[in-house]
C-alpha cells in the first residue's frame, strides 16, 4: 500500500531538488526512500525504476521550463520576446544543472543516439562559453560571443 500523501509527483519533484543538490547521477531510489521514511520497494508503487525516474526528471525539467518561458514571454513580442526566451533558458540551465543535466543527457544515454549527443554536447558548449556573454559579466562584449557562434578570432577582444 502506498504512503498516504506519497505520489509521483512528489517524488519526482524531491528528485529534481536533490539531483540540483548532489547531481543527477549521485541519487539512489534508496537515498530517495529515505527522505520520505519509506522503504526502497515502496517507491515502486509510484516509479518503476531509478532509470524511469530519470526519464520523470527530463519531462519535469522540459515542463517547468515551458513554464518559464511562456510567464517570461507573456505581453512581449519581437526581439524582446527572444531575449527573454534565451535568458530564461540560461536562467533555467544555471538554476537547476541536476534537472538541465537529465534534460540534455538522458536521451542519449537510453537510446545512444548520435544525433542526440550532438545537440547535447552543442547545448552544453553553447550554455557554457556563450550564453555567458549575453547574461554574464561580459554581456554586451559581443566579441567573443561573435568568435565562439561564426566569427574570426582575429577579431576577439584580447
Amino acid at each position: 500500500m502506498a504512503r498516504a500523501g506519497l505520489d509521483q509527483n512528489i517524488i519526482v519533484s524531491r528528485a529534481a531538488q536533490m539531483a540540483n543538490e548532489i547531481g543527477l547521477e549521485n541519487i539512489t531510489l534508496k537515498m530517495i526512500a529515505k527522505e520520505f521514511g519509506v522503504q526502497t520497494p515502496s517507491l515502486y508503487n509510484h516509479i518503476r525504476s531509478l532509470e524511469d525516474l530519470r526519464k520523470q526528471l527530463m519531462i519535469y525539467g522540459w515542463k517547468q521550463l515551458e513554464q518559464n518561458i511562456l510567464h517570461a514571454v507573456c505581453g512581449v513580442s519581437g526581439y524582446d520576446a527572444l531575449r527573454e526566451i534565451c535568458n530564461t533558458f540560461y536562467e533555467y540551465a544555471t538554476a537547476n544543472p541536476g534537472v538541465f543535466n537529465a534534460m540534455l543527457w538522458y536521451n542519449f544515454l537510453r537510446v545512444g543516439n548520435e544525433q542526440d549527443w550532438r545537440m547535447a554536447v552543442a547545448m552544453t558548449r553553447h550554455t557554457a562559453e556563450v550564453d555567458c556573454y549575453h547574461a554574464g559579466p561580459h554581456a554586451g562584449l559581443g566579441s567573443r560571443h561573435n568568435v565562439s557562434h561564426w566569427g574570426c578570432g582575429a577579431k576577439e577582444a584580447r
